[in-house]
C-alpha cells in the first residue's frame, strides 16, 4: 500500500451510514481511483459498518466497487468487523486489509493492549493505532512491525472520550430506516466536545515517530471543506 493514499467511500452498504445509490458519484470515484492508481497512489475504501452481516456481504454495489479496487495491489479496505476482513481476503486478495481505529475502540475501549495489537498484525496488513495509544511511545516502540502502523492525526472524538463506542454505533445505525431521525444535525450534537479537524497530533511529535520507525499518517477530513483540509496540512508544513 502506498504511503500516499486516499480514503473514502461512494456510499456503500459496507461502510457506516446509509447506502447511497448515486451512479454519478460512483463513477466519479471510479475515475478518481483510476487516476490515482496510474500515478502509483493507492485508494483505501472505508468499510466500517458495525452491524454488517453475512447477508450484507452479498451486496452487489459493494462487491462491484471492491472488484474495481482489486485490479491492482495499490489499494486497500479499512475494516471494523472480522467477517468482512475474511470475505475480502478470500474474494479480493490484492486488497490490503487495514484494521480500523474504530475496531480498537469497539474491542478494547479507551486503550488497546500489546497482545491485541499482536493479534491484529497477525490478521491484518495494517493497523490504525488507537488514538489514545499514539502518545504511549513505550508501547509503540515495543510493537512490530512499525511499517504497518498508521497514525491518525485528527478525528471526531476528543482524546479519551468515554462515549466513543456509542458515537461509532450511532453512525452505523443510520443505515436502518427506523433510525432516520438520526440526522447529521442530531449526530453532531451526539459527538463529544472534540474538534474533528483540530490538530490532535502535535507537529513536534512527528520526529518521535520517525525515530522509532513509524512514518505512515492519516488525515481524517470526510465532510470537511477543502479549506479546513489545507489548514491541517499548513500546520505541518509551515
Amino acid at each position: 500500500m502506498s504511503h500516499f493514499s486516499f480514503y473514502g467511500s461512494p456510499g456503500l452498504l459496507w461502510d457506516g451510514g446509509r447506502e447511497v445509490h448515486d451512479e454519478a458519484e460512483f463513477d466519479r470515484y471510479v475515475s478518481f481511483i483510476s487516476f490515482l492508481n496510474e500515478m502509483g497512489i493507492g485508494f483505501n475504501v472505508t468499510a466500517q459498518n458495525l452491524f454488517i452481516s453475512s447477508n450484507m456481504l452479498k451486496n452487489e454495489r459493494s462487491n462491484t466497487f471492491m472488484e474495481i479496487l482489486n485490479k491492482t495491489n495499490l489499494n486497500g479496505v479499512i475494516i471494523l468487523k472480522d467477517i468482512l476482513k475474511d470475505y475480502v481476503k478470500d474474494k479480493c486478495p490484492n486488497l490490503k486489509t487495514i484494521s480500523s481505529i474504530n475496531k480498537a475502540y469497539i474491542e478494547q475501549g479507551i486503550h488497546s493492549s500489546a497482545s491485541w495489537y499482536k493479534s491484529i498484525f497477525s490478521n491484518f496488513d495494517y493497523c490504525v493505532i488507537n488514538g489514545n495509544d499514539m502518545y504511549d511511545f513505550e508501547l509503540l516502540n515495543s510493537l512490530e512491525p512499525k511499517k504497518r502502523m498508521i497514525i491518525l492525526i485528527n478525528e471526531y472524538c476528543a482524546r479519551d472520550c468515554i462515549d466513543r463506542s456509542y458515537h461509532i454505533a450511532i453512525k452505523s445505525m443510520r443505515m436502518f430506516k427506523e433510525f432516520d431521525f438520526l440526522s447529521k444535525e442530531l449526530m453532531s450534537e451526539l459527538r463529544c466536545s472534540g474538534v474533528r479537524c483540530g490538530l490532535l497530533l502535535p507537529k513536534e511529535n512527528l520526529e518521535k515517530y520517525f525515530n522509532i520507525g513509524i512514518d505512515h499518517f492519516k488525515i481524517q477530513a470526510r465532510e470537511s471543506t477543502f479549506e479546513t483540509f489545507k489548514k491541517i496540512l499548513k500546520k505541518y508544513f509551515d
